[in-house]
């Protein structure tokens, strides 16, 4: 883009602008019969994280526009290169994934109960024609029943990972 327009330098003094302020640069000179002598006009708004510079001229009078941004490029900046918020594609993978190989090693222990708690020793005694008989029973022990087999823990171990077998595929989202 071509454009005819005066530089219009920023004196110290004036560090900052006003929102909107235009710019208007000198009369361009006397041009040959049927030249506008049309001057450009410099506008410039500020805009979110930067500033719009719009410039007008006889050859454009609806203005042609640039963005100056304040040290990032914005979605509005990128015009026809801004990104999509979304993309999708299909694609299937050709190939195979090989099943994990885990170890599983049960922790057990030998647990036995009583099949029978038997029973309690007994005293009697009696008196008969004078004479003490004691009897004695010494009852019985509990009984021990067949041994059981029970799982307290489990330890697993993982030997190999899932491998997939097959093609690479690079896919591209434009």
């Amino acid at each position: 883009m071509a454009v005819n327009a005066t530089v219009v330098t920023q004196t110290p003094s004036r560090a900052s602008y006003v929102q909107g302020t235009t710019i208007v640069g000198p009369k361009g000179d006397k041009g040959d019969k049927g030249d506008t002598g049309y001057a450009p006009e410099v506008t410039i708004a500020e805009i979110e994280n930067g500033h719009r510079v719009t410039i007008t001229d006889d050859t454009h009078p609806a203005g042609q526009s640039f963005n100056v941004m304040n040290g990032e490029v914005t979605r509005d900046e990128l015009g026809d290169l801004a990104f999509s918020d979304s993309a999708s594609t299909d694609y299937t993978p050709a190939g195979t994934v090989s099943k994990p190989n885990v170890t599983v090693t049960p922790t057990t222990a030998s647990i036995s109960g009583m099949s029978a708690v038997g029973t309690l020793p007994s005293l009697s005694m009696t008196i008969a024609d004078g004479v003490l008989e004691l009897s004695f029973d010494p009852g019985t022990l509990p009984t021990q029943a067949t041994a059981q087999t029970v799982l307290t823990g489990v330890t697993a171990e993982l030997d190999a990972a899932p491998v997939f077998t097959g093609e690479e595929a690079t896919i591209e989202v434009s």
